[in-house]
């Protein structure tokens, strides 16, 4: 009679074994597919972020070009007006 319920205690054993392996091998599945979940989820926030930052960049390169197109022609006009005066000066000294 021991070794009756010596084998079904081992047989108790074995399936509760092969349950909780079974149910292991679920939850490693279930951790892998939410860890590809948020890899996903993270390139993607990344990709938004990178595409964010090109656009900034291109705004402020154009922004930039604007400015010193605006300062050289303002410097243009600046001295274009130093010019005029000078020719002014020189003429009425003449």
């Amino acid at each position: 009679m021991a070794t009756k319920t010596k084998e079904g205690d081992k047989t108790r054993l074995d399936a509760d074994c092969k349950r909780l392996s079974e149910e292991s091998d679920q939850l490693a599945q279930q951790i892998q597919i939410e860890t590809e979940k948020i890899n996903s989820d993270e390139k993607g926030s990344t990709d938004d972020i990178s595409k964010d930052e090109s656009e900034l960049e291109q705004k402020r390169t154009k922004e930039t070009l604007e400015a010193e197109e605006k300062a050289d022609q303002e410097k243009n006009e600046i001295d274009e007006s130093k010019t005029e005066k000078e020719l002014d000066l020189v003429e009425e000294n003449e």
